[in-house]
């Protein structure tokens, strides 16, 4: 009987919001993993290489809105069947190309890439305990206007060479009504080899911080209470629909009117900072008509980051999102509070979904001690 209603209660829920959409790209993408993926491996110099893993062709023929493109997911490693060792990714990218791969194409054609990666299994082979429901599964995330992430000289995520990955790609149409063409998605991972370095990087992570709305409220929730980590952003299924201790749900999509709209939300708990550490570099992903994303230390009053995203001003389209790098980096302190703020600017005749990530690489000053030690 318990079943069953909440069966029901999620059937109602997939059909009443944009859920619907996200369920249907889950499923579409089971369907489609490693069917047409190709790998290239190149030497950059001396110490650096890059991977290029390029999807399967994309269809596009048709408006696809954010979340309902054609996808595909693809599971790699870096250097499989060599002995296993020590490297670092330094970069990760994503580009639209025609079919023979050769050509670059508009990144309008570009939903999101998302790098992906087994928390529990990652630290446990370091033996770093009590990461697994604190971390985000995501090394990257890719969108237009932020096609590529170069972390700062000396700095990358220690990886050994046989982890076992997965990016998940999925194109995007807003605004291109007649149109029937194949695209591609180039993926490039850029890496350094250890034993290769005449001096040691310094260890990063990556931590996820995002907007939680209310469904269909479009209430934040400022409760302050401690955010679930299934929440996990840019990922679009039903899976990231968090039922919070108000029994309420709530979601990292939402819908925004036309005109302006600003919504805040503590991120502390979702930032889950057990150390005082120092930020390093930051992404972004949001949806089209977002103006900027800022980070703020609640405690000190200050701007950690402000992501300002610059438009074309003629179609819904984002021409480049600021990201934050420095190789002195930002403090960030266990016991401050943050918040994030998203503002929009829906300069449509209808609604539009929106989404608010920033992806935080932080210093793991755990993990430098594990490096050090071997």
């Amino acid at each position: 009987m318990a079943f069953g209603v909440a069966a029901a209660s999620l059937a109602i829920l997939l059909l009443a919001t944009d859920l619907k959409y996200q369920a249907w790209y889950f499923l579409q993408s089971l369907n489609v993993e490693d069917d047409g993926w190709q790998r290239n491996e190149v030497a950059l110099d001396e110490d650096a290489y890059r991977l290029e893993l390029f999807s399967p062709e994309l269809k596009i023929d048709r408006i696809y809105t954010s979340m309902t493109g054609p996808a595909s997911i693809h599971r790699f490693s870096l250097m499989p069947g060599a002995a296993p060792e020590l490297v670092w990714m330094t970069g990760y990218g994503t580009e639209v190309v025609d079919t023979n791969m050769q050509i670059t194409l508009d990144e309008a054609y570009l939903c999101h890439n998302n790098l992906d990666y087994s928390v529990g299994s990652y630290y446990h082979n370091w033996g770093i305990k009590d990461r697994q429901g604190v971390l985000t599964p995501r090394l990257a995330t890719i969108t237009q206007g932020q096609t590529k992430i170069n972390l700062p000289e000396g700095f990358g995520i220690p990886l050994m060479s046989n982890q076992q990955m997965s990016t998940a790609t999925q194109a995007l149409n807003l605004f291109e009504q007649d149109v029937n063409k194949n695209v591609r998605h180039k993926i490039t991972v850029d890496y350094v080899r250890s034993t290769q370095l005449e001096r040691r990087y310094r260890p990063l992570y990556q931590q996820s911080v995002c907007v939680l709305m209310k469904i269909d409220t479009n209430q934040v929730d400022s409760a302050g209470a401690k955010v679930q980590m299934d929440c996990r952003p840019a990922l679009a299924s039903i899976a990231f629909t968090n039922i919070r201790e108000d029994g309420e749900p709530y979601t990292g999509h939402w819908v925004v009117d036309t005109g302006r709209d600003t919504v805040c939300y503590n991120v502390t708990g979702i930032l889950s900072l057990s150390a005082d550490t120092r930020l390093h570099y930051a992404g972004v992903h949001v949806h089209p008509y977002c103006e900027y994303l800022e980070l703020k230390n609640l405690s000190t009053g200050e701007i950690v980051f402000k992501s300002a995203i610059t438009h074309d001003p003629d179609v819904m389209q984002m021409t480049e999102i600021e990201a934050f790098s420095s190789s002195e980096g930002v403090m960030m302190f266990a016991d401050h509070e943050y918040e994030l703020t998203c503002v929009t600017n829906n300069r449509s005749a209808q609604e539009q979904d929106i989404m608010a990530v920033m992806l935080l690489y932080l210093h793991d000053q755990e993990m430098e001690t594990v490096i050090a030690a071997l």
